[in-house]
């Protein structure tokens, strides 16, 4: 009986053993998938999603000057200067010279008349760049969640049942 009882404990540890040995297994498994994840989730954004996102971000830049009417600020600024109340006659371009500043081209709506040519010149300012060997497309990224996502949410919901196989084995 004694005999019978030490042979069903070698057998139990040996399950508690190959229990352990399989989710060890399937944690580095999974914490491989989550490095693919990490990969795929930080990866730098390929040149052509980097121009499309540079090229967003001046529109919405250009589009939110513009309806800020900051544009028409400066514009009746020009025109002030123009109309001198002393009647002399003043050219435009020196007051427009001597109005605009850094200030009117970073916070008023002059950008906004830049963006054809700020767009024009992303793709070659981008294109000058050296860019990283491990960029990938937006399309590709999402392709590798959607592929790593059910995969790691599978292999978490088997490790839960082998620990909880293994808790009502150390119950016995």
């Amino acid at each position: 009986m004694i005999e019978s009882l030490l042979d069903s404990f070698k057998v139990l540890k040996k399950g508690v053993s190959q229990l352990r040995t399989e989710i060890e297994k399937k944690r580095l498994e999974l914490n491989g998938l989550y490095g693919e994840l990490h990969a795929a989730n930080s990866a730098p954004p390929s040149r052509s999603d980097a121009i499309a996102m540079l090229n967003e971000a001046v529109k919405d830049l250009c589009i939110s000057k513009l309806e800020g009417s900051q544009l028409k600020g400066l514009w009746e600024n020009v025109q002030y200067f123009v109309a001198d109340p002393m009647g002399n006659t003043i050219r435009v371009s020196d007051n427009l010279r001597s109005c605009i500043n850094s200030f009117h081209i970073r916070d008023s709506g002059i950008i906004s008349l830049l963006l054809p040519a700020l767009q024009a010149g992303i793709p070659v300012a981008v294109a000058a760049l050296s860019w990283p060997d491990n960029a990938i497309d937006a399309k590709t990224r999402q392709q590798r969640r959607d592929e790593l996502t059910p995969k790691i949410d599978a292999l978490a919901v088997e490790i839960a049942a082998l620990e909880e196989k293994l808790s009502n084995l150390r119950e016995l």
